[in-house]
């Protein structure tokens, strides 16, 4: 009896190193479907949404031109003036001693006969006074107020 001896097993494939692309390149991409870009192509184009405009500029209290007085009737407190503020710009008075407070008005830089009020009151580094002039009344930033310069 004849017995049958297998064949040898194949040799086994080398062994490869396994190395890794740092920097692979992306595969394309895809095309979008024909279908939904005739679709597309068919729908009108939507307007584009129109940007909300910009809250108007503060006007100067009772739009008084630069360098009056404020009128301070019969008003009790320190007499106080405008500085540190630039030509083209305005002292905003704030409905409360915050600098994201709404704005009331704006007093011109070189305003005089404002009326300091007791109420002061320090938020992070600034300090903050109540002031009242003409019809306004609401907090500005200290360091813009002088003393003295009455009406």
């Amino acid at each position: 009896m004849a017995v049958r001896v297998p064949d040898p097993a194949p040799p086994a494939p080398a062994r490869r190193a396994l190395t890794v692309d740092t920097n692979p390149t992306p595969p394309p991409p895809e095309p979008p479907p024909r279908r939904a870009a005739r679709i597309a192509a068919t729908r009108p184009l939507a307007a584009a949404p129109r940007p909300e405009p910009a809250p108007p500029a503060p006007k100067a209290v009772d739009d008084k031109p630069h360098g009056t007085t404020c009128e301070a009737g019969g008003g009790h407190g320190e007499l106080l003036s405008v500085t540190g503020v630039a030509a083209d710009d305005v002292l905003n008075v704030r409905e409360a001693p915050d600098r994201s407070s709404a704005i009331l008005g704006g007093l011109p830089p070189d305003t005089t006969g404002v009326r300091g009020t007791s109420n002061r009151k320090r938020v992070g580094g600034s300090s903050w006074r109540e002031i009242e002039c003409g019809k306004i009344r609401g907090w500005v930033n200290e360091r813009f107020l002088a003393r003295g310069a009455g009406n």
